[in-house]
């Protein structure tokens, strides 16, 4: 299970409050199962709109069409999306809005998100 959120303090999903629920799935060690959750700031930041979409978004689109493909395999994984947006949507923040925004990732088990694909192309 693999859930996206893009919206300001998206990133609360590692406090322990009223999200609890969502730590705990995406720390959990279900057996032949991957949780993951991908957000677009950390808890106490904002998620910058563009012109058409937030930036999160535009990295996580542009990532899954291929930019992220750090293997050059033609599949995009858990993890190269997540590490394609957080790598790049801190800088893109600091230069467009002169404000950090950190993608946060959260996921069970990190080896069976490095295999698992979400996106695939050719």
């Amino acid at each position: 299970m693999v859930m996206i959120f893009d919206a300001c303090h998206s990133g609360a999903a590692d406090l322990d409050d009223r999200t609890d629920e969502l730590h705990r799935l995406a720390s959990s060690r279900a057996s032949r199962r991957t949780n993951a959750i991908l957000a677009a700031s950390k808890a106490t930041q904002l998620s910058w709109e563009g012109d058409q979409n937030g930036l999160f978004t535009s990295f996580l689109v542009s990532g899954l069409r291929g930019a992220a493909d750090a293997d050059g395999n033609g599949s995009i994984s858990v993890t190269e999306i997540a590490e394609y947006v957080t790598r790049e949507v801190p800088i893109a923040s600091s230069e467009r809005y002169r404000s950090l925004q950190q993608p946060v990732f959260k996921v069970n088990d990190r080896g069976r998100a490095a295999r698992l694909s979400v996106a695939a192309f050719h």
